[in-house]
């Protein structure tokens, strides 16, 4: 199941600030943006610029309702087979 998120990169800003208020090397990168060019925050490359993303999250079992429990009675033990008297 999928659930749309804000992204926990840009913080849904859509713009990466993530080096000290300018673009992380990974943004700049999907850019095509070397180290040296442009100092100004760039488009979130996580999530392209959107500020929220699809997370893919496990789906949680349904609560099955508490049916009522019986305590479990323990069956009566067999007799013991008395020692036969030596005759």
């Amino acid at each position: 199941m999928q659930k749309l998120v804000e992204c926990e990169h840009c913080h849904g800003e859509k713009m990466c600030k993530a080096d000290h208020g300018r673009s992380c090397e990974v943004c700049r990168r999907a850019v095509g943006v070397g180290r040296r060019g442009r100092p100004t925050p760039i488009r979130c490359s996580y999530c392209k610029g959107h500020g929220r993303m699809w997370v893919e999250v496990a789906e949680e079992p349904a609560a099955e309702p508490e049916a009522a429990v019986e305590p479990e009675v323990e069956a009566p033990a067999e007799p013991e087979a008395a020692p036969e008297a030596d005759e």
